[in-house]
């Protein structure tokens, strides 16, 4: 019977995080939209407040529904062994804010947003080839080949998403020389953040929600020596800039719409943004978060974009999206023996030598006897039992 080229492999349980991350980044995306289009007021500082505030709330989880026995905050972040790990942690995050707001402030009155919400797709590849070099050579991570072609073909589909949509023409080619260097830079730094939290989970054993709270404390502090400078330097009576945005949000935004937008922030962009982030770093790879950004990208573009050709990019998407399914291995290729190294066929591979090696330890034949062994720790005393046998029968045979 012929076989097909390509095959179902297996669905991990696990993906199901990245997948809801990318339904809470929708998320994301349609309420930032609805501010934008209705010009609603909004401020980057209360803004982080209220996202810090849900990340620190993490923290809570394991004292809330105690399924494990956590440690007090003080011994799992600010003690002097963890203390130096952390601060590590902070370089980077403080390294990468200050990359992504100097991008930002290149166009003077752009609110400092998620770096993964523009339309331009091929920065998500970009990303993902960086990571899957340092992720090799820095996390020991096996990539094989059946892997690399699905990146190659991610990394194709996002160029022609980024041509289709006139996106280098519109983003990228008018971007300054400097701000296309922070970008850069903020790649960078991003790919570093993610791969010292997944070396923090995955070989210091940090816990997901001691990271979270460090890390939201971090920027909460950071925050709050903003709003300090802003208040102090800041002057409601001049022109709308940085220092003095947060007077001017005060007096346009009414108290309905604080209190909104501050629970907005909390749950959407912080807990839940955050939670799901940390998990899919702890039982994934830190590729699956870019993944997750790259699927969520869709939205954006359906809802910024007036050309009609963005309905003709939801089938490049769909075949980005299959090309993610390969790298995912939900589907395999079933040729040139692409499908050799999926998790799906190790296993397999894992389990008939097991079954072999138990076959083989389960009887041994003397002289025409089998003598069962059931348990790999006699097998010494059967083999002296055995030699012992063949002795006694040698010698009978002498005998006669």
């Amino acid at each position: 019977m012929a076989k097909w080229i390509f095959s179902l492999g297996t669905i991990d349980k696990k993906l199901f995080v990245p997948f809801l991350m990318a339904i809470n980044q929708v998320i994301q995306n349609i309420i930032e939209y609805i501010y934008k289009s209705n010009e609603i007021p909004t401020s980057d500082i209360m803004d982080t407040f209220a996202c810090n505030l849900g990340q620190m709330s993490i923290g809570l989880i394991p004292f809330i529904f105690k399924y494990e026995r956590p440690k007090s905050l003080k011994d799992a972040i600010f003690n002097k062994k963890n203390i130096k790990y952390q601060a590590i942690s902070w370089t980077f995050i403080l390294i990468f804010s200050i990359f992504i707001t100097g991008s930002a402030f290149q166009n003077k009155g752009d609110k400092i947003e998620n770096p993964h919400t523009s339309l331009l797709c091929t920065k998500e590849a970009v990303e993902m080839i960086f990571l899957t070099i340092i992720t090799t050579f820095a996390l020991k991570y096996k990539y094989y080949l059946h892997n690399i072609i699905s990146l190659i073909i991610f990394c194709l589909f996002s160029i022609f998403i980024d041509i289709l949509l006139d996106n280098y023409e519109s983003g990228l080619f008018k971007f300054s020389y400097l701000k296309i260097i922070f970008e850069i830079l903020s790649i960078i730094a991003e790919i570093c953040t993610l791969c010292y939290q997944v070396y923090m989970m995955r070989k210091l054993y940090y816990n997901y929600w001691s990271m979270c709270f460090s890390i939201g404390l971090f920027i909460f502090t950071m925050d709050l020596l903003t709003l300090i400078v802003c208040l102090i330097y800041g002057n409601p009576d001049e022109d709308k800039n940085f220092l003095n945005s947060i007077f001017y949000y005060f007096k346009e935004a009414g108290l309905g719409t604080i209190i909104l937008r501050l629970f907005l922030e909390y749950v959407f962009f912080g807990f839940i943004a955050f939670l799901l982030k940390m998990l899919t770093l702890q039982e994934l790879t830190a590729n699956h978060t870019l993944i997750s950004y790259e699927i969520s990208k869709l939205s954006n573009i359906l809802l910024q974009l007036k050309d009609k050709k963005k309905w003709y990019s939801i089938i490049l998407f769909l075949f980005q999206f299959l090309g993610l399914m390969f790298f995912l291995e939900i589907f395999e290729y079933n040729f040139c023996g692409l499908n050799k190294n999926t998790a799906k066929n190790i296993k397999l591979r894992e389990e008939i030598d097991m079954d072999m090696r138990d076959s083989f330890n389960s009887s041994l034949e003397i002289k025409g006897y089998i003598v069962k062994n059931n348990n790999e720790e006699n097998q010494r005393k059967t083999e002296a039992e055995t030699r012992e046998m063949e002795l006694k029968n040698d010698d009978a045979e002498s005998e006669k």
